[in-house]
C-alpha cells in the first residue's frame, strides 16, 4: 500500500549490510628474536573479564543508501550529516523533465528493479529449494511411520515426527534468510511503482525522500552538480536498532546468559569501552575442533550517539567473571607456556632469566592475577603482545 508520506518516493535503496624461549636447567638468556620489556610484579585491585568476539550486525531496514536513478541534476539539498530524519522525509530533490519523459524513465526503473529482484531471489533461493526437498521427503517418511506403526510396525514414528519438525525450522530459516538478503531489492521494486503510478498521475517526482527512520550518516549529493545513475548521494542508518552478535564458546555457555552484562571494546585508539546487555541466545553448530555447539548471543546497547555503525569493527567482547582486591599483577605479555604447557613466567635474577611455574587468576586483558610463583617488586620479562582493552 502506498502511504502520504512516500507517494513522490524515488529512490533505491540497498542494505549494506578476531612461547616462551627453551628454558635450560633453571635458568635462560634473553633471546633477541623476542622484543621484550620488563615489568614489576606489583599490588592492584583488578576487575577480571573472559573475552569472545563479536560483529555489528544491521537487521534488515535499519541502513539505506538512496542512490540517483537517473543521469539528473541535483536541485537542492535538504539534510546534512548528523541529522535525523522520519520515514518519508525529504533528502535530495532533482531537476526532473516532462511528465511524459518522467513516465518513461519511471517504467524502465521499475524494470530494471523488478529483474534485479528476480535475480536476487534467484541468487539466494539454493538453501530454499533444498529445504523445501528435505521437508517434502521428511512428510513422506513421517506419514509411512504413522501408518506402519498403525499396521503393528516397529517404525520410529517419534524421530519421524522429529525430523519432519526440524525440517519445518530450517525451511523457515531459510525463507527468512533469502528474505534478508533480498530486502534491499524488493523495496527498491515497491518504490520503483510508486514512481510509476506517481508518474502517471503526473506527481511532481523530483523528490528523493528517505525510506526509512534513522540518522543520515553520508551526505554525498551537492546542490548544483549532476549525479549519475545509481551515484550514492544519502546513507542512513537507524543507529537504535544496530546490534551486535557475539560468537560464544562452549566454555562460556553457562556464564553468557540472557541479561548477562558484557562490555565491548571497538577497534580503534580512542575507543573507550562500554556496556551491553544479552537480549537473545541461540545455539550455533560445532566449530572446527570441537565436539559441543557454540552460542550466538545479541547484544544491545546505548547507540543514541551512533558511534557504532555498519562496518565498524568489534575488538572483543568482554564478561566480567568477578574482582579481587590488592592483587599480585603482572602484564598479559609476562605469562608464556614452556614446552611441558606449564604457564611460566620469567624473572629477573641478575643478568640471567630465572623460569618460574606461577598459578594465574583474573585478566582483564592486560594485567594478569598471580595467585603463587612471584612476589611482589620482582621484575618480570614483558614479551610484545596486543593489549585488548
Amino acid at each position: 500500500m502506498k502511504t502520504a508520506s512516500l507517494s513522490s518516493a524515488l529512490i533505491i535503496s540497498l542494505v549494506v549490510v578476531g612461547c616462551g624461549p627453551t628454558p635450560r636447567a633453571a635458568s635462560i638468556t634473553p633471546v633477541e628474536t623476542l622484543p621484550a620489556t620488563t615489568a614489576e610484579v606489583a599490588r592492584k585491585d583488578l576487575v577480571g573479564y573472559s573475552f569472545f568476539d563479536g560483529k555489528v550486525f544491521a537487521p534488515p531496514g535499519t541502513q539505506s543508501d538512496v542512490l540517483s536513478p537517473y543521469d539528473l541534476p541535483v536541485d537542492k539539498v535538504f539534510v546534512s550529516v548528523g541529522q535525523r530524519v522520519g520515514k518519508g522525509a525529504p533528502l535530495v530533490r532533482l531537476t526532473m523533465p516532462g511528465t511524459k519523459e518522467s513516465l518513461t524513465m519511471a517504467e524502465a526503473n521499475r524494470t530494471s528493479a523488478r529483474a534485479a529482484y528476480n535475480a536476487a531471489v534467484s541468487g539466494h533461493s539454493d538453501r530454499v529449494t533444498s529445504a523445501q526437498s528435505a521437508l517434502k521427503e521428511a512428510r513422506a517418511a513421517e506419514a509411512a511411520a504413522r501408518q506402519d506403526v498403525a499396521n503393528g510396525g516397529s517404525s520410529d514414528l517419534e524421530s519421524a515426527t522429529q525430523a519432519r519438525m526440524d525440517a519445518e525450522r530450517e525451511l523457515s530459516a531459510a525463507v527468512a534468510e533469502r528474505d534478508a538478503n533480498t530486502w534491499a531489492e524488493r523495496q527498491a521494486l515497491g518504490i520503483a511503482d510508486e514512481y510509476v503510478a506517481d508518474a502517471r498521475s503526473g506527481a511532481n517526482q523530483g523528490m528523493l525522500r528517505a525510506p526509512i527512520s534513522g540518522t543520515v550518516v553520508k551526505v554525498e549529493a551537492k546542490a548544483g552538480n549532476p549525479a549519475t545513475a545509481r551515484q550514492l548521494l544519502v546513507s542512513i542508518v537507524n543507529v537504535d536498532k544496530v546490534q551486535i552478535q557475539g560468537t560464544v564458546p562452549p566454555s562460556m555457555a553457562k556464564e553468557v546468559q540472557k541479561g548477562s552484562k558484557v562490555l565491548i571494546a571497538l577497534d580503534g585508539p580512542n575507543s573507550d569501552p562500554f556496556d551491553g546487555t544479552v537480549t537473545d541466545i541461540s545455539v550455533l553448530p560445532p566449530s572446527a575442533g570441537q565436539t559441543s555447539p557454540g552460542y550466538l548471543a545479541v547484544i544491545a546497547f546505548d547507540n543514541h550517539k551512533g558511534v557504532v555503525l555498519p562496518g565498524v569493527k568489534i575488538k572483543r567482547l568482554g564478561l566480567r567473571m568477578g574482582s579481587v582486591q590488592d592483587a599480585l599483577v603482572v602484564p598479559a605479555g609476562a605469562i608464556a607456556k614452556n614446552k611441558a604447557g606449564t604457564l611460566v613466567t620469567y624473572v629477573k635474577d641478575g643478568n640471567n632469566w630465572m623460569e618460574r611455574p606461577v598459578e594465574t587468576g583474573l585478566s582483564d586483558g592486560a594485567l594478569v592475577q598471580i595467585k603463587s610463583g612471584v612476589k611482589e617488586g620482582d621484575v618480570v620479562r614483558v614479551q610484545s603482545t596486543t593489549v585488548a582493552l
